[in-house]
């Protein structure tokens, strides 16, 4: 009986150590037609945008496409997320190049957040500075 109760407390406390966001790069042509209809209008737009489609579900889309000619493009280079509380905060780090035939970064990428804890306050950071969304739209 005690070794039972040894196993249930354990797997409940595993259970409790799951991750309570997951981050996953995707391709436009996966998501949800309104989802994807927001982002499209947005697309000629550098920016930070984000989607809020249901209520564990976010898109975030990171454009750095319109370059202006004899100006750096900026690409991102990583993405991560932490839940801290009721803060979700998304770090975003990028770099500038002038060398725009490179094929090594993409312009524009999009992150389906899934989000398992209540979450008040959506704060982002561009390469450790806090910064902000340029447009934010969802169900």
């Amino acid at each position: 009986m005690k070794k039972w109760l040894i196993i249930l407390v354990g797997l409940l406390l595993l259970s409790s150590c799951e991750s309570q966001i997951s981050l996953s790069e995707i391709k436009f042509k996966h998501l949800p037609m309104n989802v994807y209809t927001y982002f499209d209008q947005v697309r000629q737009y550098n920016g930070n945008y984000l989607y809020f489609y249901d209520k564990d579900t976010l898109y975030v889309f990171f454009n750095r496409y319109t370059v202006i000619q004899g100006e750096e493009l900026e690409y991102v280079t990583d993405v991560q997320v932490e839940v801290d509380g009721e803060t979700l905060s998304i770090y975003v780090n990028q770099q500038k190049t002038d060398d725009y035939n490179q094929n090594t970064f993409n312009p524009h990428v999009l992150y389906q957040l899934k989000v398992n804890a209540p979450v008040h306050t959506i704060k982002i950071f561009n390469n450790g500075k806090e910064s902000h969304f340029d447009g934010v739209s969802g169900n």
